[in-house]
């Protein structure tokens, strides 16, 4: 999910929910602009919905849609997380830190929130 639609217009509704996201993860529902950086180190908790429905490609084949319901603030990983999201936005490591921005560099042509790029 980018941040512009196949008619290259924002997507609004990527927007808003990237933004509800941050918003309950920084627990600031006050908030008008978010800079991702503000996010390290912040967590959000979620329910996980999986529902399966047939595919549109092929009506044989079922597809699994993965859904975020009740969301809040946490404090931290409830389970053991992968190495990945341990190391982003330590202070201790500047490789892994430093990565993210090397990201965003990489693609000043783009203007808005990339999604993708910021949820990994």
């Amino acid at each position: 999910m980018g941040n512009k639609d196949k008619n290259d217009e924002y997507n609004e509704k990527a927007l808003n929910a990237f933004s509800y996201f941050a918003k309950t993860a920084m627990n600031d529902y006050t908030m008008e602009d978010i800079d991702p950086e503000q996010l390290i180190n912040h967590y959000i908790r979620a329910e996980v919905v999986h529902t399966k429905v047939p595919s549109n490609k092929d009506p044989n084949k079922e597809v699994t849609f993965a859904n975020l319901g009740d969301k809040s603030p946490a404090d931290g990983f409830d389970t053991e997380p992968v190495a990945r999201a341990l190391t982003l936005g330590s202070g201790n490591n500047a490789a892994p830190k430093a990565a993210p921005k090397t990201q965003t560099a990489s693609t000043p042509a783009k203007t808005g929130l990339d999604i993708d790029a910021l949820l990994g």
